[in-house]
């Protein structure tokens, strides 16, 4: 499954979506060592499953890099996960929506486990997109002035994030010298 799968949906799963809560979610977890792990809907427990999208559910907000985290529990009652290790494993995340003539199944996103996870007869994860990478002190080699196209450039440059458009609204507004005691992550959302 690709970056198409993200984007082509129907206007019945549109219509559907907001009235239905009735996803089943899968996922490939691609661990550190390279061992790939399908994790269908039923290996999930019934609950402490979340997606949380820091711009919340009915706004955006301006001058912000907002990032989303998921939550999984899985069923771990037969052991089989447990010789795993989970951190920095990269997760993605499809959801699954039976419609009245299809099934539907679109990408939610990739996320990277940063942080502990608890283990035992279910196995707890939280994971984050790649927002969290531009958590690291703003430093460039930039020289000032510069637009702020080019500083939103060399900050997905610096931190890994894929741009998918460099052109944007005002993105020749000129910063007069090098910001500086900021993170990238502030960086991108004073640009935004």
């Amino acid at each position: 499954r690709g970056e198409s799968d993200m984007k082509n949906i129907s206007n019945e799963f549109l219509k559907e979506m907001k009235n239905r809560t009735d996803f089943k979610p899968y996922v490939f977890i691609k661990l550190l060592n390279g061992i790939m792990l399908n994790i269908d809907y039923w290996d999930f427990t019934l609950s402490n499953n979340s997606i949380v999208d820091g711009a919340g559910e009915s706004s955006i907000p301006l001058g912000v890099a907002v990032e989303k985290s998921i939550q999984l529990e899985i069923a771990n009652d037969d052991g089989k996960y447990s010789k795993y290790d989970f951190l920095d494993a990269e997760i993605t995340l499809y959801l699954q929506f039976e419609l009245s003539e299809s099934t539907e199944i679109i990408g939610f996103g990739k996320f990277t486990v940063v942080t502990p996870y608890t283990r035992g007869s279910t196995i707890i994860i939280t994971a984050v997109d790649n927002m969290y990478r531009t958590d690291m002190p703003y430093d460039t080699q930039l020289a000032f002035p510069n637009t702020i196209g080019a500083m939103l450039r060399d900050s997905c440059s610096a931190t890994g994030l894929l741009l998918h458009s460099s052109e944007f609204p005002h993105n020749d507004f000129t910063v007069q010298e090098k910001p500086t005691g900021f993170t990238h992550r502030q960086i991108i959302g004073f640009i935004a």
